[in-house]
């Protein structure tokens, strides 16, 4: 079997035997299509040594390693030009919801906008989110915080916006985004406060009845959070939900009296019984 050295330029050869003392005659190997390396070709005389392994010229290693640099660099582009893109269409989707939020936006909202800005906001109508009351309070009283040893002196006051122009206020149960929030509507009086309570109040009767008429038993929405007790007679309650209410407490005062009956009745008997072992 043919001795196997590599020249300096890289090719892989066989020997085929020494010319003199400093030449070589080789035969280069080449691939067939199955793999099989194989001499072929003419044979030719190499100069000088003949490597062990195969070996690289230091202009042909900097080229390769140039080709390694540029094919990352490559890719790197490749991945700023996605993430440029897709920035882009980001920033354009903002510059188009906000396009249809200055022409949608109507006037009377800007007007509320503009309340807060200007400190004429002194209500606001809480509305509950799971449709069980209504609460007008102080503006400045709703943003005191909870008054936690971590927690800030003020709520968060947020302004959510839709494309469609509707914008709507929410105020947090804390001072940064965590805990709940609770959907709020200003208003500069205690007038134009119980407006938009009865106004919502009425809202929800509406869904309680439908929920009623779906075979949904739900207690209807109540006053019982609405402020302080004058605000209660500002507003109207239906007659249904009144009569709900009405029944609901009659119900509750019975059983309380006939728990505190049933107890009574115990102790009346543990009495009697304590004066019979005497």
């Amino acid at each position: 079997m043919a001795e196997i050295k590599y020249t300096k330029k890289g090719q892989k050869i066989a020997v085929v035997g020494k010319l003199n003392a400093t030449e070589t005659i080789v035969q280069e190997i080449f691939v067939t299509q199955d793999g099989a390396e194989v001499p072929a070709g003419e044979q030719f005389v190499v100069t000088g040594p003949l490597l062990d392994k195969p070996a690289e010229t230091w202009h042909d290693k900097h080229q390769r390693e140039m080709q390694v640099n540029y094919e990352r660099l490559s890719r790197d582009i490749d991945k700023l030009r996605i993430q440029l893109q897709q920035e882009q269409l980001y920033a354009g989707a903002q510059i188009a919801a906000l396009r249809k939020i200055a022409k949608g936006v109507p006037p009377s909202v800007l007007k509320t906008l503009e309340m807060f800005v200007n400190g004429k906001c002194k209500y606001v109508v809480v509305g509950s989110e799971y449709g069980h009351s209504v609460e007008i309070r102080r503006f400045v009283a709703a943003l005191k915080g909870r008054g936690d040893t971590y927690d800030a002196p003020l709520r968060l006051l947020s302004l959510y916006g839709k494309a469609g122009g509707e914008l709507n206020w929410y105020i947090g149960d804390y001072s940064d985004a965590s805990g709940g929030h609770s959907k709020i509507i200003p208003a500069r009086t205690i007038k134009e406060a119980v407006a938009v309570a009865q106004k919502v109040f009425d809202a929800l009767v509406i869904a309680w009845r439908k929920n009623v008429e779906d075979g949904k038993a739900m207690s209807p929405p109540s006053l019982e959070f609405l402020g302080p007790k004058e605000y209660n007679r500002l507003l109207a309650m239906p007659d249904d939900v009144r009569e709900f209410w009405r029944e609901r407490n009659a119900k509750t005062k019975r059983d309380i009296i006939a728990e505190l009956e049933k107890k009574l009745a115990k102790a009346r008997a543990d009495e009697e019984k304590t004066v019979e072992d005497f």
